[in-house]
C-alpha cells in the first residue's frame, strides 16, 4: 500500500476569490515594478530585440565593483542586421556616459568589430586598453553565446564555448568612475551615434572572476540559480511586459530598456545540460523522472554538442495532426557548434515520463527553436521492446517533445472518505488506475462554495494497480464541513470529485491562534502575533508561491500573547509567500499568505 507524503498541510488558507486574486496581481504588480515577474522554470522565455537606431538599456546601479584583474561577460545574441547599425555595435559595456569625454574610457566592452564583421571584447586596465576579436562573423538570423574574460594575464573571447582568441593584457580592471555606464545594447557615449545594435539579446551574465573554458560550456545552455560564485550581475530578460530589466543576483540592479521590443527567444537554455567538444554522442536525462534523449551516428564529428532539458511547458502546447496532446511537462534541446551541419541520429527512451505510457505513445514532435510557435510530427520509429523513439537524418538546432495518441481518464477513484479522529479529521482514498496524474488536492468548505486547501499530495504518474492515499486536516472546523477531491494532470488539467460530508466537535486540546501577520505586503521583515493557551514550541517556515520550503526556525511561544519577527525578508525576491506556522506539540498548523514588495 503507497502512502503519498504530504506538501503541505493547510487548515486556515484562505480561499481565493477572483476578485482578491486581481487585487494581490495588481499588488505585485506595482510593488515588483513594471514588468511582469520572472518566470521559474529554465526555458529561454523572451529577450529584448533592439533596432539598431534608437534601442537601448541604461541601470541604476553601474558600480559593479570590478577592481581585480579578473572578470567575465557571457551573452547570447543574434544579430538582425550587420550594416544599419554604426561601427562597433555595443552589446554589453561600462564605458563613459559624460559627452566630453571619450567613451572608450570604461571598463569593458563586449561588442562587434569596427565594420562590424565579428565579435570583439575589450577590457582597460591600469596598463592600458586592450581588444580582442573572434574568428567567427556572425550570421545574421543566428544565435551565438559570446564570453568575454579577462585572467589577469590575458584577453580572451570565446563563441559557443570555443576560445578563438586571447591577447596578452595585465593589470587591475580600470577602477571605476561615476560618470561610468552599464549599457545593453548601445554604449553609454553619444559618440558616434551610441554605436546602437540591431538584433536580440539574452541572459547576461556578469562574473568578478575569470570563467574556465569548463566553466563556459557548462553554464552556456542552462539557468544560472544566481548565486553562483564570482557572480555580480545577470539578467535573464524574461520579463514579459514594461521596460524594466531586473537583476535576479541578490545585489538587484535595475534597467530600464528604451525603444526596445519583448519577443520570444530562440536561445537554447534548459534547466540542466550537457555538453561535449570533440565528441560523437551525447545524452542526457531528466533527473526527476529517468527518462532521456540521446543523439549519436553522426556523419561527421562536430565541434562540440550541447543537449539541454526544459523543465516546463513549451509556450505551444498543440499536437501535430493525426496526435491527441503533447506530453508537455518537459522537453529537450539539441545546440551544435560547429560551421559544419553533420546529420545524427535522436534517440528518446521514454520509461520513466509520467505522461508517456506504452499504450498512449505516438512518436516526436520537434521545432527549431522557441520562436517557432509550431510543433512537427518527427516521423520516428517505435522500438515498443526497449521503449525507445528513433529517428535518424536530423541536423542542427532541435526541440524534441513526445506525442501522445490517446487521452485516458487520468484516475480511476475507488473511494474517498473523510472522518473525524480525535482532533482531526482523517481522509483517505484509493485509485485503481493513473495516468499522467501529477497530484492531488483534498479541499474544505462549510458553505459549499469557498473552499480552501487542506493538503496537496503527490500523485504516482502511472499506474495500473490499486494505490491507497492518506492526509490529514489537523485544523478541522467545528460543525458540519464538506470535503472533496481535485486530481490535477502533469499539463494542468484538473477533474474534482463529490463531496462528502463530515461533523467536527471541538476537544479541550490546546487552542492556537495566529492573530494577524504585518505588514503585508512586507520590505524587509514581517512580524507574527501568536495567542495560546500554553506554552509550547512552534515551527515557522517560509515557503514559495509553489509550497516549496524556503527558510524555517522553531520557536517558543508563550502561555497568551507572543510576537515574532521575521528578519530575513530582505533575502526573498518579489512575490507571494506562504508562512506555515506548526504547534510541535498538539500537530495544529496556520497558513498565511503574504507579499513581499
Amino acid at each position: 500500500m503507497k502512502t503519498a507524503k504530504n506538501r503541505y498541510s493547510n487548515g486556515n488558507l484562505e480561499a481565493i476569490t477572483i476578485i482578491t486574486f486581481f487585487i494581490i496581481l495588481f499588488l505585485v504588480t506595482i510593488f515588483a515594478g513594471t514588468a511582469a515577474a520572472q518566470p521559474v522554470n529554465g526555458n529561454s522565455g523572451h529577450c529584448l530585440e533592439f533596432n539598431g537606431t534608437s534601442s537601448g538599456v541604461t541601470f541604476n546601479n553601474n558600480n559593479l565593483g570590478l577592481s581585480g584583474n579578473t572578470m567575465t561577460v557571457t551573452v547570447w545574441v543574434k544579430c538582425n542586421s550587420t550594416t544599419n547599425e554604426g561601427n562597433w555595435a555595443g552589446i554589453v559595456a561600462i564605458d563613459n556616459g559624460n559627452s566630453s569625454a571619450s567613451g572608450d574610457d570604461g571598463q569593458f566592452w563586449l561588442q562587434h568589430s569596427q565594420l562590424n564583421t565579428l565579435f570583439e571584447f575589450a577590457v582597460q586596465t591600469s596598463n592600458g586598453r586592450q581588444y580582442v576579436q573572434s574568428v567567427t562573423s556572425p550570421v545574421t538570423g543566428q544565435w551565438y553565446h559570446v564570453a568575454g574574460v579577462y585572467d589577469g594575464s590575458y584577453v580572451n573571447i570565446y563563441v559557443n564555448g570555443v576560445l578563438e582568441s586571447r591577447y596578452a593584457q595585465t593589470g587591475n580592471i580600470n577602477n571605476y568612475n561615476g560618470q561610468y555606464n552599464l549599457v545593453f545594447g548601445e554604449w553609454a557615449n553619444p559618440g558616434n551615434a551610441y554605436r546602437r545594435f540591431n538584433g536580440d539579446i539574452d541572459e547576461v551574465s556578469i562574473w568578478n572572476v575569470a570563467l574556465t573554458q569548463t566553466q563556459i560550456r557548462a553554464y552556456m545552455c542552462k539557468k544560472l540559480q544566481g548565486a553562483e560564485l564570482g557572480l555580480v550581475a545577470y539578467f535573464r530578460m524574461n520579463e514579459t511586459s514594461g521596460t524594466r530589466v531586473s537583476d535576479v543576483t541578490s545585489n538587484g540592479r535595475k534597467g530600464t530598456s528604451s525603444n526596445t521590443t519583448i519577443v520570444w527567444s530562440g536561445a537554447p537554455i534548459g534547466d540542466a545540460s550537457v555538453n561535449t567538444y570533440g565528441g560523437s554522442r551525447l545524452s542526457i536525462n531528466n533527473s526527476s523522472y529517468g527518462d532521456s534523449l540521446s543523439i549519436t551516428n553522426f556523419s561527421s564529428t562536430p565541434t562540440g554538442i550541447q543537449l539541454y532539458c526544459i523543465d516546463t511547458v513549451p509556450n505551444t502546447t498543440t499536437a501535430p495532426a493525426g496526435y491527441t496532446s503533447l506530453a508537455t511537462g518537459y522537453y529537450y534541446g539539441v545546440f551544435i557548434i560547429g560551421s559544419t551541419s553533420p546529420t545524427y541520429k535522436v534517440n528518446y527512451y521514454y520509461t520513466g515520463n509520467p505522461m508517456v505510457t506504452a499504450q498512449n505513445i505516438g512518436g516526436l514532435a520537434n521545432r527549431s527553436d522557441n520562436t517557432v510557435m509550431t510543433w512537427t510530427d518527427l516521423g520516428t520509429t517505435v522500438i515498443a521492446s526497449t521503449s525507445v523513439l528513433q529517428k535518424a537524418g536530423q541536423s542542427g538546432r532541435n526541440e524534441f517533445i513526445p506525442e501522445l495518441k490517446i487521452s485516458p481518464m487520468p484516475i480511476s477513484l475507488l473511494n474517498f472518505s473523510a472522518i473525524p479522529d480525535g482532533n482531526v479529521v482523517d481522509i483517505k482514498w484509493s485509485t485503481a488506475t493513473e495516468v499522467n496524474n501529477h497530484y492531488f488536492t483534498v479541499e474544505r468548505t462549510t458553505d459549499g462554495t469557498h473552499y480552501e486547501t487542506v493538503a496537496i499530495v503527490d500523485g504516482a504518474g502511472n499506474s495500473d494497480y490499486t494505490l491507497s492515499y492518506s492526509a490529514k486536516d489537523e485544523n478541522p472546523v467545528a460543525g458540519t464541513s464538506y470535503y472533496r477531491l481535485k486530481q490535477t494532470d502533469f499539463d494542468g488539467k484538473s477533474k474534482t470529485f463529490e463531496d462528502v460530508i463530515v461533523t467536527y466537535t471541538e476537544s479541550n486540546s490546546t487552542s492556537l491562534l495566529t492573530q494577524h501577520t504585518y505588514p503585508n505586503p512586507f520590505k524587509t521583515s514581517f512580524s507574527i502575533n501568536f495567542e495560546s493557551d500554553k506554552a509550547t514550541q512552534l515551527s515557522v517556515e517560509v515557503l514559495s508561491s509553489t509550497g516549496a520550503f524556503i527558510d524555517g526556525e522553531t520557536i517558543i511561544c508563550a502561555k497568551g500573547n507572543t510576537q515574532y519577527e521575521y528578519q530575513k525578508g530582505y533575502l526573498l525576491t518579489s512575490g507571494i509567500y506562504f508562512v506555515h506556522v506548526t504547534d510541535l506539540a498538539s500537530g495544529q498548523s496556520t497558513v498565511q499568505k503574504i507579499i513581499k514588495l
